[in-house]
C-alpha cells in the first residue's frame, strides 16, 4: 500500500494517470526481465529450452497485477472534524514509529480493494467524484474524464453506505476497445457486473454507468455535502503552515541510476555510506510537480549535474531507512528509478565524488568498497531493465 498526499484537486487527475501508465506495462516488464534472467539456467548452466516453459508467458498466464485507488481526508488530531485520523503506532516492536490510517473512508476503501480486477485500476466513488467535478467548466477536461472513467458495478458492501450498492469505478484509456481487452472469462467478476448485463457496446453508451452519474447518487444516500466541503478545500491553495503541519512520513528521496550512451552508470562515492547512485531529498512530496522534475532539479540543485529523466521514470526498487531527527526518528520513503546521462566524465564535479562505470567495474569496486543496501541487487536489475528497453527501442526502429 503506498499513500500520497493530496493538497490541490489539481493533483488527483495525474496521479490516477501515472498510476495506470506504470500497471499498463509492469507485468509485461517483470515478465520479460524473468524470462531473460541468466539465474534461470539447466544442469548444464545453459539455458533451457528443451524441457522447461517459456517463464515469460507463465507469468502472463498465470499472474496479475490488481490496483485499487482512493482518498480519505486525515488528520493528526482526534477533534478535527474529518472521518479519518492518522495513527502513529507506538509498540515495542516498531521501527520509526509507522503510521497507520483509521476510519470510515480507510475501511470503505479496502472494501473496494477486494473487487480490483487484473491489471486494471479501480477507484472509490468518492475520488471519482472529486476527479469529475474538478473536469467540470474545462471542455477538454470534461471529455477526457467522461471518456476513461465508467462505472463497471453496483456491489453491497459489509459496513458501506448502510448496505447501500457502492458503483465500482474503472479507470481506463480504451473503453472503446474493451471487449478485446477483457479476458474471456472476466465477465464473470462481480466487478464487471454492468458490462455483462448489457454487452459491451450497450455499456459503453447507457448513461446509468456514466462517471457523472455519481454525483446524483451521492446526493442520493445524503453524502453530496460532505463530498462537496473536501471539493472546495483542496480548490483552495495550501498555505505554508498547512503543508509543514503535514507528517515527517511525507518526506521522499528519490534515487537514479543514471546510463550514459556507452552503457556506464553514474556512481557517487559518499564519505559515510560508500558506493551509492546520488540522491534527491524533499521535505514535502508537493515541492515539485512531476517525478521527472523532482529528480533533475534535486540532482542538479544538490551536485551539480545534469541528468534526463523520462515523464513516468521506471521504478527498480523502493527503500526505506530510520533518521533520528533531535530525538524523534522518522520513516524516511525511497523511490530508484532509471535515467539517463547524455554527457561524459570530464563534465562531472570535479571533486571525485562522481565517477563513471562500466557494470563489470562497480561490481569489481563495491568487492572492496562499503556500499549503500541493495547496491549490487540494484544495478542488475537496473541492467536487466535497461537492456531490455534498449531491445524493445531497436525491434520497433526496425518496423
Amino acid at each position: 500500500m503506498i499513500y500520497v498526499p493530496i493538497y490541490t484537486i489539481s493533483d488527483l487527475y495525474p496521479q490516477i494517470t501515472s498510476v495506470s501508465k506504470i500497471l499498463e506495462s509492469l507485468l509485461e516488464r517483470i515478465a520479460n526481465v524473468s524470462n531473460n534472467n541468466s539465474l534461470i539456467t539447466d544442469v548444464h548452466n545453459t539455458k533451457c529450452t528443451a524441457h522447461c516453459q517459456n517463464t515469460k508467458q507463465v507469468i502472463l498466464s498465470t499472474l496479475g497485477i490488481k490496483a485499487t485507488a482512493w482518498i480519505a481526508e486525515c488528520s493528526e488530531s482526534t477533534t478535527d472534524q474529518t472521518a479519518n485520523i492518522i495513527y502513529k503506532v507506538q509498540t515495542p516492536q516498531s521501527v520509526g514509529n509507522p503510521v497507520d490510517f483509521l476510519g470510515r473512508d480507510i475501511d470503505e476503501g479496502f472494501r473496494i480493494a477486494k473487487y480490483a480486477a487484473k491489471n486494471k485500476l479501480i477507484l472509490s466513488p468518492l475520488l471519482a467524484w472529486l476527479i469529475w467535478k474538478w473536469a467540470q467548466g474545462n471542455a477538454d477536461n470534461e471529455k477526457i474524464v467522461n471518456a476513461n472513467f465508467r462505472i463497471t458495478s453496483f456491489l453491497p458492501m459489509k459496513g458501506v453506505w448502510r448496505n447501500r450498492k457502492v458503483p465500482i469505478v474503472m479507470f481506463h484509456q480504451k473503453f472503446d476497445n474493451f471487449s478485446n481487452i477483457l479476458e474471456y472469462d472476466e465477465l464473470d467478476l462481480d466487478t464487471y457486473s454492468n458490462i455483462k448485463e448489457t454487452s459491451v457496446q450497450s455499456f459503453l453508451t447507457d448513461n446509468r454507468f456514466n462517471i457523472g452519474r455519481i454525483d446524483y447518487i451521492l446526493d442520493n444516500i445524503h453524502r453530496k455535502d460532505e463530498s462537496v466541503l473536501l471539493y472546495n478545500k483542496l480548490s483552495k491553495e495550501p498555505s505554508i503552515e498547512v503543508a509543514a503541519s503535514f507528517p515527517a512520513i511525507t518526506e521522499l528521496h528519490i534515487a537514479c541510476i543514471a546510463f550514459s550512451s556507452d552503457d556506464k552508470v553514474l556512481i557517487h562515492q559518499d564519505s559515510d555510506r560508500g558506493l551509492e547512485f546520488g540522491c534527491a531529498k524533499y521535505k514535502h512530496w508537493s515541492e515539485e510537480t512531476s517525478w521527472k522534475a523532482a529528480c533533475e532539479n534535486g540532482y542538479r540543485k544538490k551536485y551539480g549535474i545534469s541528468i534526463d529523466i523520462d515523464d513516468l521514470p521506471i521504478p527498480i526498487a523502493t527503500y526505506h531507512y530510520d533518521k533520528n531527527h533531535f530525538g524523534d526518528q522518522t520513516h524516511i520513503f525511497g523511490l530508484i528509478v532509471i535515467g539517463h546521462y547524455n554527457k561524459n566524465q570530464d563534465d562531472l564535479p570535479k571533486n571525485n565524488e562522481w565517477k563513471l562505470y562500466s557494470k563489470d567495474e562497480i561490481l569489481e569496486i563495491a568487492k572492496q568498497n562499503k556500499t549503500v543496501d541493495h547496491f549490487e541487487q540494484n544495478l542488475l536489475r537496473a541492467y536487466a531493465m535497461n537492456n531490455y528497453i534498449q531491445e524493445k527501442e531497436l525491434a520497433q526502429n526496425a518496423t
